[in-house]
């Protein structure tokens, strides 16, 4: 299991947490805290698990079996087998403000990011990309540090909507942005 595992549980609330132990059927986490300051669920909530493993995401169910000191929280994992995510990083729903810079001396364009993970975004933007333009995204979170990544279009949805791929982090790295975008999805589903 890699370092960090992605969080379902309910109520729609999306985590990234770090695996801090794993034995067995047994991993110990510590969650990021949600816009509510914390989640220490009870023992028997329900709750998916995801990490990368093979270059994909492997997704479990699991259930929570005890809450320890600040936020950590143990789960068992369960056998019954969970959609796998397509993408190797998953995204979490969002609604945060972009810019997208075409090149020097462009006018950037203000997008809007509707979901957001390690591996890239998607962004509503009122004027026409090509697949395969590269370009800088700065997303601008409320309350937060922005963050800057060179990205890729790798597929244009409607005209004016476009999924990019990261390519290269300027100002924040992929865990920031992971933590930023199911902090954010956390945030909106309360």
């Amino acid at each position: 299991m890699s370092r960090f595992a992605h969080i379902r549980a309910p109520e729609g609330r999306y985590l990234v947490a770090h695996v801090r132990e794993e034995t067995g059927d047994m991993v110990v986490v510590e969650a990021s805290l949600d816009a509510s300051g914390c989640w220490l669920p009870g023992a028997g909530t329900p709750v998916d698990i995801g990490w990368l493993a093979d270059g994909a995401m492997v997704w479990r169910g699991a259930v929570v079996i005890g809450a320890g000191d600040g936020t950590l929280v143990a789960l068992r994992l369960l056998g019954q087998p969970v959609p796998v995510e397509r993408r190797r990083h998953p995204r979490a729903p969002v609604e945060l403000e972009v810019e997208i810079h075409r090149g020097p001396g462009a006018e950037p364009l203000l997008g809007l990011c509707t979901d957001l993970g390690a591996g890239g975004l998607r962004v509503t933007v009122p004027l026409g990309l090509e697949v395969g333009d590269i370009v800088r995204v700065a997303l601008h979170p409320p309350g937060g540090e922005s963050a800057t990544a060179t990205a890729r279009v790798v597929r244009r949805i409607e005209p004016s909507n476009f999924g990019f791929a990261f390519e290269l982090f300027v100002v924040g790295g992929r865990d920031r942005v992971e933590r930023l975008a199911f902090e954010h999805a956390a945030a909106r589903r309360d």
